[in-house]
């Protein structure tokens, strides 16, 4: 086995090494040992020290003395480029220009009997240091905790690294985040890869992982970080993940029973109480607030629809983090199509407030954004255990309708959306889409453009600036298009009910 000096370095085996003197990053394979007395003669020096070796003083040595610049001298003449003393003196400049002129690394070491057994077992026995690293990897899980965390903090005290629980894309599901951007997207590889494996990371060091065994449907991996390369150690603690990542699937697949639980009693606890609305029995209003469910007060519903393959069960944390992170206390309950959400007010709430509610909303869906796509609706306010249903029912259909609306963000709040929610079903007839589709035909003829910017400026209460920033354009290009709208279709948009008309057209005609 070999080992770079900065990977020594980095080595939490070895504490208290450290550069005295001298640059470069030699390669060593074999260690010597000699006492300072043995190291004055030539002839020990060259019988312990050679290329590719460390040669380690095992007794202190006043490094300022002239000896000392000997013995530098006499370690370079054999061609070892690495020497270890007992020292905890700070870096010397004198020192540093000899280490450089003979291509020495000079490395002070607390403890240099204990360096050179470590070192040694390190180098030449791996075997013994991978059966003593699994070992100590399973009594880690013994000892840690139920919880996934808890293994982490142990395994952290037991290795001295830091490991976190990563999904395939690199994201930190649990442990500290270490990863810069860069570093994430190359973590990102690991999908579809073997176990263990090993990622270089821009960085200049390696990511090691493993898949961790849990029964999602997408599985994690436990993984460690090195700020270096280095073999030795590399190699040692891909055996400890595979023993490591063993203990951390059977406290996942523990965890996701308790958490599917707690998703079917949430989930049934809801759809018990939209189904009975104004007549739900006591025990059920009684079993709602067991569960911390305000039931008095105005409900703001809201509904995340989750677009693709996700385990709703797993991210469910993460919707109700996004909300908490803007603000809105939210109870949230998975549902086949994503999830329920709503939030309780003492009061009814004034329309600004209600403004700012779907605001913050808007802007905790744009949190989740980076890593799950979804259609965001908000229902309007009301009172009572019932009005959560109601509202929940508001903010469904809003959410549905927010698929096809790119221009809003896929997010919809029924207060905006007035009558014309009320009307939304009739739309969808058999009657009215043709009308629709025949109103709107002017403007088929331009690519789309006019009729996505009449639908953007509908949908942004008629305002030029609104529309100009959501489709990315000068308000003045906005200003033309819609005067070009009105010759072509020979409206006015100044009047309500025939902006109420096209709206309704432009919303049934949307794809």
């Amino acid at each position: 086995m070999s080992a770079s000096v900065s990977a020594l370095l980095n080595n939490p085996i070895f504490v208290g090494l450290y550069r005295l003197a001298g640059e470069g990053d030699p390669v060593v394979t074999t260690v010597g040992a000699l006492t300072g007395e043995s190291a004055q003669s030539a002839e020990a020096v060259s019988g312990a020290a050679g290329a590719g070796s460390v040669l380690v003083i095992l007794d202190r040595i006043d490094v300022g003395e002239w000896r000392f610049d000997a013995l530098l001298r006499r370690t370079a003449a054999t061609g070892c480029r690495v020497l270890a003393v007992h020292s905890t003196a700070a870096e010397d400049a004198n020192l540093s220009l000899l280490a450089d002129r003979l291509g020495l690394v000079v490395l002070g070491v607390s403890d240099p009997w204990q360096f050179s057994v470590d070192l040694r077992d390190l180098l030449s026995n791996s075997r013994a240091v991978m059966a003593d690293a699994v070992l100590r990897a399973t009594h880690a899980g013994q000892r840690a905790g139920g919880s996934v965390e808890n293994l982490l903090s142990v395994l952290l005290n037991t290795f001295q690294r830091s490991f976190i629980l990563l999904d395939a894309s690199g994201r930190p599901l649990t442990g500290a985040d270490l990863l810069s951007d860069a570093d994430r997207a190359a973590a990102g590889m690991l999908s579809g890869r073997g176990a263990p494996t090993t990622v270089e990371l821009d960085s200049g060091g390696v990511l090691i992982a493993c898949p961790v065994m849990s029964g999602a449907a997408r599985e994690p991996w436990l993984a460690v970080l090195l700020p270096v390369r280095q073999s030795v150690e590399e190699a040692s603690l891909s055996v400890v993940l595979d023993v490591a990542s063993l203990a951390a699937g059977h406290r996942l697949a523990v965890a996701r029973m308790v958490d599917e639980r707690e998703a079917r009693r949430r989930s049934a606890l809801l759809g018990e109480l939209i189904d009975t609305s104004a007549d739900a029995t006591p025990g059920l209003l009684r079993r709602a607030l067991d569960a911390g469910w305000a039931l008095d007060g105005w409900h703001i519903g809201i509904k995340v629809l989750a677009v693709g393959e996700v385990d709703l069960v797993a991210r469910r944390s993460e919707v109700a983090d996004a909300l908490a992170a803007e603000g809105i206390d939210a109870n949230v309950v998975e549902q086949a199509d994503g999830w329920a959400a709503w939030t309780t007010l003492p009061g009814e709430p004034r329309p600004e407030s209600i403004t700012r509610i779907a605001e913050s909303i808007r802007a905790a869906q744009a949190r989740l954004e980076p890593t799950m796509e979804t259609w965001v609706g908000v229902g309007r306010a009301h009172d009572g255990p019932a009005g959560i249903g109601a509202s929940l029912s508001e903010a469904g259909d809003a959410a549905r309708l927010a698929g096809s609306r790119s221009q809003t963000g896929r997010f919809l709040h029924v207060d905006r959306l007035g009558l014309a929610q009320l009307l939304l079903a009739w739309t969808r007839t058999d009657t009215f889409q043709p009308a629709a589709a025949a109103l709107l035909a002017p403007l088929r003829d331009s690519n789309g453009e006019l009729l996505e910017t009449l639908s953007t400026y509908l949908d942004e209460e008629s305002s030029l600036a609104h529309t100009a920033t959501r489709m990315g354009l000068h308000r003045n290009t906005v200003s033309s298009r819609i005067d070009r709208i009105q010759r072509l279709l020979s409206v006015d948009l100044a009047d309500p009910e025939t902006r109420l008309a096209l709206h309704l057209a432009c919303r049934t005609i949307a794809p």
